[in-house]
Protein backbone atom coordinates (compact mmCIF):
# COMPACT_ATOMS: atom_id res chain seq x y z
CA UNK A 1 0.00 0.00 0.00
CA UNK A 2 1.43 3.40 -0.98
CA UNK A 3 1.20 6.09 1.69
CA UNK A 4 0.80 9.74 0.71
CA UNK A 5 3.69 11.83 2.06
CA UNK A 6 2.71 14.46 4.59
CA UNK A 7 2.64 18.05 3.44
CA UNK A 8 5.70 19.97 4.53
CA UNK A 9 6.03 23.59 5.55
CA UNK A 10 7.90 25.53 2.88
CA UNK A 11 11.68 25.48 3.21
CA UNK A 12 11.64 22.91 6.03
CA UNK A 13 11.32 19.20 6.61
CA UNK A 14 8.62 19.94 9.16
CA UNK A 15 5.14 18.68 8.33
CA UNK A 16 2.02 20.75 8.88
CA UNK A 17 0.25 19.80 12.11
CA UNK A 18 -3.35 20.42 13.22
CA UNK A 19 -2.32 23.54 15.19
CA UNK A 20 -1.33 25.18 11.90
CA UNK A 21 -4.93 25.13 10.67
CA UNK A 22 -7.27 27.79 12.06
CA UNK A 23 -9.44 30.61 10.74
CA UNK A 24 -7.02 33.37 9.84
CA UNK A 25 -4.05 31.09 9.10
CA UNK A 26 -2.00 31.34 5.92
CA UNK A 27 -0.81 27.97 4.60
CA UNK A 28 1.53 27.42 1.68
CA UNK A 29 1.02 24.23 -0.30
CA UNK A 30 2.79 23.44 -3.56
CA UNK A 31 3.93 27.05 -4.00
CA UNK A 32 0.41 28.39 -3.51
CA UNK A 33 -0.74 30.48 -0.55
CA UNK A 34 -4.08 29.69 1.03
CA UNK A 35 -5.76 32.01 3.52
CA UNK A 36 -8.14 30.10 5.76
CA UNK A 37 -10.95 32.62 6.03
CA UNK A 38 -13.97 30.55 7.08
CA UNK A 39 -14.95 27.32 8.74
CA UNK A 40 -18.30 25.59 8.67
CA UNK A 41 -20.18 24.52 11.78
CA UNK A 42 -18.98 20.90 11.57
CA UNK A 43 -15.32 21.99 11.38
CA UNK A 44 -15.64 24.46 14.26
CA UNK A 45 -17.34 21.84 16.41
CA UNK A 46 -14.70 19.24 15.51
CA UNK A 47 -11.95 21.67 16.49
CA UNK A 48 -13.69 22.49 19.78
CA UNK A 49 -14.08 18.78 20.56
CA UNK A 50 -10.37 18.27 19.81
CA UNK A 51 -9.06 21.41 21.47
CA UNK A 52 -5.85 19.64 22.51
CA UNK A 53 -4.93 19.62 18.79
CA UNK A 54 -6.57 22.97 17.99
CA UNK A 55 -5.66 25.37 20.82
CA UNK A 56 -7.34 28.36 19.17
CA UNK A 57 -10.65 26.55 19.56
CA UNK A 58 -10.12 26.07 23.32
CA UNK A 59 -12.40 28.64 25.00
CA UNK A 60 -10.73 28.44 28.41
CA UNK A 61 -7.23 28.82 26.95
CA UNK A 62 -8.26 31.81 24.79
CA UNK A 63 -10.18 33.36 27.69
CA UNK A 64 -7.12 33.07 29.99
CA UNK A 65 -4.88 34.56 27.29
CA UNK A 66 -7.15 37.59 26.88
CA UNK A 67 -7.70 37.99 30.63
CA UNK A 68 -3.93 37.84 31.30
CA UNK A 69 -3.26 40.47 28.65
CA UNK A 70 -6.06 42.72 29.90
CA UNK A 71 -4.71 42.51 33.47
CA UNK A 72 -1.40 43.90 32.23
CA UNK A 73 -2.97 46.92 30.52
CA UNK A 74 -2.62 50.37 32.06
CA UNK A 75 -5.77 51.61 33.80
CA UNK A 76 -6.38 54.36 31.24
CA UNK A 77 -6.50 51.83 28.38
CA UNK A 78 -8.83 49.58 30.39
CA UNK A 79 -11.09 52.60 31.03
CA UNK A 80 -11.06 53.45 27.31
CA UNK A 81 -11.97 49.85 26.42
CA UNK A 82 -14.79 49.89 28.98
CA UNK A 83 -16.23 53.04 27.36
CA UNK A 84 -16.03 51.64 23.83
CA UNK A 85 -17.41 48.17 24.47
CA UNK A 86 -21.05 49.14 25.14
CA UNK A 87 -21.08 51.40 22.07
CA UNK A 88 -19.81 48.67 19.76
CA UNK A 89 -21.65 45.84 18.14
CA UNK A 90 -19.26 43.16 19.33
CA UNK A 91 -20.35 40.29 17.16
CA UNK A 92 -17.15 38.84 15.84
CA UNK A 93 -17.76 35.85 13.64
CA UNK A 94 -17.10 36.02 9.93
CA UNK A 95 -20.07 36.00 7.58
CA UNK A 96 -20.95 32.50 6.49
CA UNK A 97 -19.98 30.78 9.71
CA UNK A 98 -23.05 29.20 11.15
CA UNK A 99 -23.62 28.30 14.76
CA UNK A 100 -26.40 26.77 16.78
CA UNK A 101 -29.13 29.27 17.52
CA UNK A 102 -29.55 30.43 21.08
CA UNK A 103 -32.15 32.79 22.52
CA UNK A 104 -29.38 34.96 24.01
CA UNK A 105 -27.25 35.27 20.88
CA UNK A 106 -27.96 37.84 18.19
CA UNK A 107 -27.58 36.76 14.57
CA UNK A 108 -24.13 37.29 13.16
CA UNK A 109 -24.06 39.85 10.38
CA UNK A 110 -20.61 41.43 10.40
CA UNK A 111 -16.94 40.48 10.33
CA UNK A 112 -14.40 40.34 13.13
CA UNK A 113 -13.02 43.79 12.34
CA UNK A 114 -14.83 45.84 15.00
CA UNK A 115 -13.91 43.79 18.06
CA UNK A 116 -10.60 42.67 16.61
CA UNK A 117 -9.57 46.26 15.92
CA UNK A 118 -10.83 47.46 19.29
CA UNK A 119 -8.73 44.86 21.10
CA UNK A 120 -5.73 45.33 18.77
CA UNK A 121 -5.68 49.07 19.49
CA UNK A 122 -5.45 48.14 23.17
CA UNK A 123 -2.49 45.87 22.38
CA UNK A 124 -4.45 42.59 22.40
CA UNK A 125 -3.84 40.90 19.07
CA UNK A 126 -6.03 37.84 18.60
CA UNK A 127 -6.46 35.62 15.59
CA UNK A 128 -9.79 35.55 13.86
CA UNK A 129 -10.26 32.01 15.18
CA UNK A 130 -9.68 33.10 18.78
CA UNK A 131 -12.36 35.78 18.36
CA UNK A 132 -14.73 33.20 16.91
CA UNK A 133 -14.01 30.88 19.85
CA UNK A 134 -14.86 33.60 22.38
CA UNK A 135 -18.01 34.61 20.56
CA UNK A 136 -19.26 31.04 20.04
CA UNK A 137 -19.02 30.30 23.75
CA UNK A 138 -20.97 33.34 24.89
CA UNK A 139 -24.72 33.03 25.03
CA UNK A 140 -24.74 29.25 25.26
CA UNK A 141 -27.19 27.84 27.77
CA UNK A 142 -24.39 26.75 30.13
CA UNK A 143 -22.30 29.91 29.66
CA UNK A 144 -21.98 32.44 32.46
CA UNK A 145 -21.75 35.17 29.82
CA UNK A 146 -24.76 36.33 27.86
CA UNK A 147 -22.67 37.80 25.08
CA UNK A 148 -19.18 38.87 24.09
CA UNK A 149 -19.71 42.29 25.68
CA UNK A 150 -20.34 40.80 29.12
CA UNK A 151 -17.31 38.49 28.78
CA UNK A 152 -14.95 41.33 27.85
CA UNK A 153 -16.37 43.64 30.52
CA UNK A 154 -15.85 40.96 33.18
CA UNK A 155 -12.21 40.62 32.13
CA UNK A 156 -11.64 44.37 32.20
CA UNK A 157 -13.32 44.82 35.58
CA UNK A 158 -11.54 41.85 37.19
CA UNK A 159 -8.73 42.78 39.55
Amino acid sequence: MHRQPSLRKPGTLEAYIPEDFYVGARIELHDRLFDLIKADEWTLRFMEENKDKFPMADFNKVRRKVADKIRQLPEDIKADLTKKIPASNLQCESPGISRPSSPNVAPVDNATEPVGNLLARAGLKLTQHELITLERNCGKVDSEFEDLQSLLKSMIEAK
